[in-house]
């Protein structure tokens, strides 16, 4: 959900409603949800230039080469 609201760049709804659903789930799921970031930390103009057609987790096909970083350096593929 996340990286859908960054992508989009604002709340679909207000953002209100999305408060009010992450307190509930952070006030029942306590344990479960440790270390999660609750939404009002989420920064939603920084994925995606904050437009629904961003492609920063689009993979570049145009790419003249790829690797793989392991240990030790990269290794070509």
């Amino acid at each position: 959900m996340k990286l859908a609201v960054q992508r989009l760049g604002d709340w679909p709804q207000g953002q209100s409603e999305y408060m009010k659903q992450n307190e509930k789930l952070f006030d029942n799921f306590v344990k479960e949800l440790e270390g999660v970031d609750r939404i009002d930390t989420w920064d939603l103009k920084n994925f995606g230039s904050s437009k629904a057609s961003g492609s920063d987790d689009i993979l570049d096909f145009e790419t003249v080469s790829w690797g793989l970083a392991v240990p030790g350096g990269i290794e070509e593929i």
